[in-house]
């Protein structure tokens, strides 16, 4: 993400605007969800799994948009501290809303842009909820990509991932920035935030991606989803990505 200036969403979105950068970023991330997918039995190797041959639940076989859920109803901050989950959710919203205030204070020309944002993202949280009983995450849709490959080239090792909608939720994606782009043809100048070199931006979408396949999500996974389901990992993943962005800007100025 520090590379790109982007994570897997974003790329999408960017994508459809039409910025050069964001395709290459694409792409990335395409061979990244490959190359996660061939190595996952490696990586999450058990005896049990080498044994029936079989890919590991996190190599894209299904959506990361569940992951978050479920991880929080086994690893539940209010479970973990012993307290009513009614008093860390007020606790969250109150950091949140402490956050966005200060956001708001020291943003230039006090931008009231992202905060908009934040909440129509908030909103399509609720309508994925609801229609499709599934919290937002764009990374596996690059895993179910990538197994749609491998079991062309190779299918007697690699099987058809077992669910889509992580595909479809990216083209959904896609086709809702275009349509937003058409209506109003001044964000298409916001789709550019630097422009990247070919191989900068292959390498930084092909890491970017990998390492939310290992995360088990990605920032909308981790941060939007995970987070407010108050799974504990999630917090731990967010902590990890903004302190990765911190390091890496120490150490390039």
């Amino acid at each position: 993400m520090a590379l790109t200036g982007a994570c897997p969403g974003t790329v999408i979105v960017q994508a459809s605007l039409g910025s050069p950068s964001a395709l290459k970023i694409g792409l990335g991330g395409l061979l990244g969800g490959a190359a996660f997918v061939k190595l996952a039995p490696l990586i999450y190797y058990t005896p049990t799994a080498a044994a029936e041959n079989s890919s590991p639940q996190m190599c894209g076989d299904e959506s990361t948009t569940d992951k978050p859920l479920r991880q929080s109803e086994q690893y539940n901050i209010a479970a973990k501290l012993g307290v009513k989950t009614r008093t860390v959710v007020l606790a969250y919203e109150a950091l949140c809303i402490a956050l966005i205030a200060l956001a708001a204070k020291f943003a230039p020309n006090n931008s009231m842009g992202p905060i908009l944002g934040g909440l129509a993202i908030g909103g399509a949280q609720a309508l994925s909820m609801l229609l499709s009983r599934k919290t937002i995450g764009i990374s596996a849709a690059y895993q179910q990509l990538a197994m749609e490959f491998w079991s062309i080239a190779s299918p007697s090792v690699h099987a058809k991932p077992s669910s889509r909608s992580a595909i479809w939720f990216a083209i959904g994606l896609l086709l809702g920035a275009k349509a937003l782009a058409n209506k109003v043809p001044s964000l298409a100048s916001n789709a550019e935030m630097h422009k990247l070199g070919t191989l900068t931006s292959l390498i930084g979408g092909a890491t970017m991606v990998f390492g939310a396949a290992l995360a088990g999500g990605c920032p909308s996974g981790h941060g939007i989803s995970g987070m407010a389901t108050l799974s504990l990992p999630s917090f731990v993943t967010v902590a990890a990505m903004f302190s990765g962005g911190i390091i890496f800007k120490a150490l390039h100025g």
